[in-house]
């Protein structure tokens, strides 16, 4: 167990505009448990986005919350109540920042990283060939739901079919049925010229899901290998504050 400190709210707040303070406080904070309920709502929210002060400064800002410690401090009747109140309004906005701030990340990470395939004018055996060519032009056209009517039909008779699964993925992601995009991105064969894509479009969906953990698992395999396709972006992606 971690030994506590007394650090307040506001030593906290006086501590953003000064760099050697901040430092300090934070360290304190990284080391030892507060005793106060608001510090340790604080604290949870730094743990989450590692230790950012741009983050938590934009929340805490000083007019809002100096007030509400100002208040709890002076009062003489009602005291215990104020700070209850000043506690209950910090942990409830720490609460609700937590959770924009990480579907926030993930989706400008996902944003930033992820380019649409264009489509590849692919044949086939001359019996699909134009429901195929319809379906790949639907999808470079951007609808999406015309392209996975043509992709389905067209694994009903070739269920394996690497060029269909990926597509079929990517026309799912498009629409963010993300759980069937995994599904046929994992059919994808090892020996597919698909299965760099693959890999790396599975990557961006755990990501899209805020699932940090899978998402990373893949990235690192990806890394391990200098001449796969996506090792650079993905060495990139890994130095994200969120797979750390």
């Amino acid at each position: 167990m971690k030994p506590t400190t007394n650090i307040k709210l506001q030593d906290i707040l006086y501590s953003l505009s000064n760099d050697g303070e901040r430092e300090r406080v934070f360290n304190i904070l990284k080391n030892r448990d507060p005793i106060d309920d608001e510090v340790k709502g604080v604290k949870l929210f730094l743990e989450n986005n590692n230790y950012d002060r741009n983050l938590l400064e934009g929340f805490l800002s000083k007019p809002k919350f100096e007030n509400l410690i100002h208040t709890t401090k002076h009062s003489k009747s009602g005291n215990n109540l104020l700070k209850y109140v000043a506690t209950f309004i910090i942990l409830i906005g720490l609460g609700s920042l937590l959770v924009f701030n990480n579907l926030n990340s993930s989706s400008k990470l996902y944003s930033k990283y992820y380019q649409e395939d264009v489509g590849l004018p692919v044949f086939m055996s001359s019996n699909s060939r134009v429901l195929f060519n319809e379906s790949m032009n639907a999808y470079k056209d951007d609808d999406f739901k015309s392209s996975l009517n043509g992709f389905e039909k067209l694994l009903q008779n070739n269920p394996k079919n690497d060029t269909l699964n990926y597509y079929l993925g990517c026309s799912y992601l498009e629409i963010n049925e993300l759980e069937k995009s995994i599904l046929s991105f994992q059919k994808v064969d090892d020996n597919s010229v698909f299965k760099e894509k693959s890999e790396f479009r599975l990557a961006l969906v755990y990501l899209k899901k805020n699932d940090y953990e899978k998402s990373k698992k893949i990235l690192s395999l990806i890394q391990q290998n200098k001449k796969n396709t996506y090792y650079s972006v993905s060495k990139k992606m890994l130095e994200e504050s969120v797979f750390k």
